[in-house]
């Protein structure tokens, strides 16, 4: 099951726009991975993905410069 949620979260496709829906669905693809990584069923499983959280944001492309638009400190 975990590699069914990682692979759901490497699958995500790129959203080149910034369309609400496209995004919100992807929103939902990806909490839903997530919270499935991270529940009491699979203890520390969702820090062996940590390292997708750049590729993931890459596929945001529409939108991205708006996560670090209000964070200083976006590099870190």
């Amino acid at each position: 099951m975990i590699n069914v949620y990682v692979q759901s979260i490497i699958g995500l496709p790129t959203i080149p726009g910034g369309q609400p829906y496209n995004v919100h669905a992807f929103y939902e693809t990806l909490l839903l991975s997530v919270q499935s990584l991270h529940s009491p069923e699979t203890p520390g499983k969702l820090t062996e993905v940590s390292g997708y959280v750049r590729m993931t944001q890459d596929k945001l492309e529409g939108i991205r410069s708006d996560f670090v638009r209000k964070d200083e400190n976006w590099q870190e």
